[in-house]
């Protein structure tokens, strides 16, 4: 980033419509002259109001397409976290806030995952038994599927020979 004085500049408006100034623009502080370089209406937010002799900070850009050198004066912009919507400043205030949302969704998916194991099993094992038994009615299944939903949770210490 530097600053620019505009020496003189002419307002033109290309073939498909885009506004521009061409001109020359000297960089102050080496008091260089750049002759033949644009400057674009949508790249400027004050562009109806640049006028030689004033002062400008810019990023100069020079590019080469094919024959032609392509001199481009851009406005400085100071630089942000791209995608996020929010100044550098914030950012890691921001990423703590995303992590915590994203822990609080694993943890739902972990319960909800546990839940369904729970339901499926119980389901599956009281049919297992009731089948076993011989007597495979759904009041048969319905008592197994209970017992097994309230023992589910026990933990071993609770049975032996892991309670002794």
């Amino acid at each position: 980033m530097a600053k620019y004085k505009i020496e003189w500049m002419e307002r033109k408006t290309t073939s498909t419509g885009k506004n521009k100034a061409d001109g020359d623009i000297t960089e102050v502080t080496t008091n260089k002259t750049i002759q033949g370089v644009t400057l674009w209406e949508a790249s400027w937010p004050n562009f109806k109001d640049l006028a030689p002799g004033m002062e400008v900070e810019g990023d100069y850009q020079e590019k080469q397409n094919g024959q032609y050198h392509n001199k481009t004066l851009f406005p400085y912009r100071a630089p942000s976290v791209v995608g996020t919507g929010i100044k550098p400043g914030g950012f890691k205030k921001n990423i703590d806030a995303v992590m915590e949302k994203k822990q609080e969704g694993i943890r739902q998916s972990q319960e909800n995952k546990e839940l369904g194991i729970k339901t499926s099993s119980s389901i599956r094992l009281a049919t297992d038994v009731a089948i076993a038994e011989g007597n495979p009615t759904t009041e048969n299944i319905r008592k197994w599927r209970a017992w097994f939903w309230s023992e589910w949770d026990k933990e071993d210490k609770d049975f032996p020979p892991f309670n002794n």
